[in-house]
């Protein structure tokens, strides 16, 4: 006869249920770490390199300089921007500065820009609602102003017409309404050194496409956008000023923007009009490594002429 303790031992024995829970707890753990570990893997893999873009006007590439300097954080977030000469175009160029952005989290909260050779100086600071949407942001600047007590009729300057130091002044607020389905309807700016308030209002369809854009500065209308919206961000558009809704040549403009993407969804081509609006149709070309990152931008004039190239060198 077996005794009892013999026929126990003889069967495969089962771990106590506060055993087991450890074990799937901990299970679950290793999971988790290694779920953690490939995220990390994935992120410092993607993480995004600063860079230069190195300018050149058409194809004379000897000819060149440096002309951005970018830098991002670890969230692949642009801390800081410089530019030396930069420009769009043979008609578009940009004042050089230098710009640091700092952020809450992935929300830009303040940009503090300086401008080489000069005292002039901008901070730009962005609110937030509680679901992250952009509330209000409001623009200061440092610099010589124009003195208040004179008359600056005459359209020529001269060192007299402003102080003597240079001051911080607010100069721009701008504050942004949402409707309940997140969408932008309205924009209120207030330009105070011009004294002038603009207010842009904007419609949607169905879709959630955006349609129609309205400008009125100080209560009256300026103009009107409407666009017809395709896929992709493509659209048409006619820009009618006030009081010509005529659709004459003199005080309308008809425009397009055009996106082209590649097979990895990458923008390899924007057609918009130029600078002038009236001239014709500009085209930017992006190119791009095996990392999906851009090494090459060309800009078309409205002949179709290569007019600037930039190309991105990264760290």
């Amino acid at each position: 006869m077996i005794e009892n303790n013999q026929f126990r031992s003889s069967q495969p024995r089962q771990a106590p249920e506060r055993y087991q829970q450890f074990l799937k707890n901990k299970m679950k753990k290793t999971i988790l770490i290694l779920l953690l570990c490939f995220i990390n893997y994935v992120s410092f893999s993607q993480q995004k390199r600063n860079y230069k873009i190195y300018q050149f006007a058409e194809n004379d590439s000897t000819n060149g300089h440096i002309s951005k300097i970018v830098k991002f954080n670890d969230r692949n977030l642009i801390i800081y921007e410089e530019t030396i000469d930069f420009k769009f175009s043979r008609l578009s160029a940009i004042t050089d500065y230098i710009e640091n952005n700092y952020y809450r989290d992935s929300l830009l909260i303040k940009t503090e820009t300086s401008h080489r050779n000069s005292v002039k100086k901008q901070i730009i600071e962005l609110d937030y609602n509680n679901k992250n949407y952009l509330e209000k942001t409001i623009v200061k600047s440092f610099e010589k102003r124009l003195k208040k007590q004179k008359n600056h009729e005459d359209c020529l300057l001269d060192d007299e017409d402003f102080e003597k130091n240079p001051s911080w002044e607010t100069i721009l607020e701008e504050k942004l309404i949402y409707n309940s389905k997140g969408q932008k309807i309205e924009s209120i700016v207030d330009e105070k050194e011009y004294n002038r308030q603009k207010r842009y209002l904007y419609f949607y369809n169905y879709d959630g496409l955006l349609t129609k854009i309205k400008l009125f500065q100080n209560d009256e209308l300026i103009w009107e956008e409407f666009r017809e919206c395709f896929e992709k961000g493509n659209y048409d558009y006619i820009r009618l000023w006030k009081n010509e809704y005529t659709f004459s040549d003199i005080c309308s403009s008809i425009g397009k923007i055009r996106f082209v993407y590649d097979e990895n969804n990458r923008l390899i081509e924007m057609t918009e009009p130029d600078e002038t609006g009236i001239r014709g149709d500009v085209k930017t070309k992006n190119y791009y490594n095996q990392n999906n990152e851009l090494i090459k931008q060309e800009r078309y004039n409205t002949e179709n002429e290569l007019e600037i190239t930039h190309l991105y060198l990264y760290e």
